[in-house]
């Protein structure tokens, strides 16, 4: 597969799944920035305002990464979000804090290790993202690539039901209550 192709499936995939993020963050807005609020611990006011700002970075990072002459740009963006949600996910892990993670919404699923990992292979779609885009008369392949972003964003976007689905029901966390709601 020419780079360009992983190129491409890189930046869409990652485009689509800050799109699925935001749409889901924006449905639940005030779930979202009650998620900030206790993730963080800042006010509900700064909460608001924190909410608003990374549903904007991300809505900009997802169109950016769309524009072959703004790609680049965007795979920084989002590598610098992906990069500042990861580390706060941990920051969260290491105080053993139990909090909703909203990444794609309302959710009553704690923020762990699945969203640790889920956000490293998407820091490396990130780099891949940033790489060099010189299409040379590849477009003829770009609809499979299309295809393939679509079930790559879909595939990370419901990681964390796939998980509980598959997960055997005694070992399954109790969802948490009250938390962001």
């Amino acid at each position: 597969m020419p780079m360009f192709y992983v190129i491409a499936l890189s930046r869409w995939s990652l485009a689509l799944v800050f799109a699925v993020a935001v749409a889901g963050k924006f449905r639940s807005r005030a779930g979202f920035a009650a998620s900030v609020r206790d993730m963080v611990g800042v006010t509900d006011r700064a909460a608001g305002r924190l909410a608003v700002a990374s549903i904007g970075a991300e809505a900009l990072a997802a169109i950016l990464l769309l524009i072959p002459a703004t790609g680049r740009v965007g795979a920084a963006l989002a590598g610098v979000l992906l990069l500042s949600f990861t580390l706060l996910i941990l920051r969260l892990i290491l105080r053993r804090e139990t909090v909703a993670c909203s990444c794609f919404g309302a959710s009553t699923e704690p923020a762990g290790w699945l969203q640790v990992g889920r956000n490293t292979f998407l820091l490396a779609l990130a780099v891949l993202s940033g790489l060099a885009w010189s299409p040379n008369g590849m477009r003829s392949g770009l609809v499979t690539v299309a295809f393939a972003a679509v079930a790559v964003a879909t595939v990370v976007a419901s990681l964390d039901d796939v998980v509980f689905l598959l997960s055997p029901a005694e070992s399954r966390r109790q969802p948490l209550t009250g938390v962001g709601r």
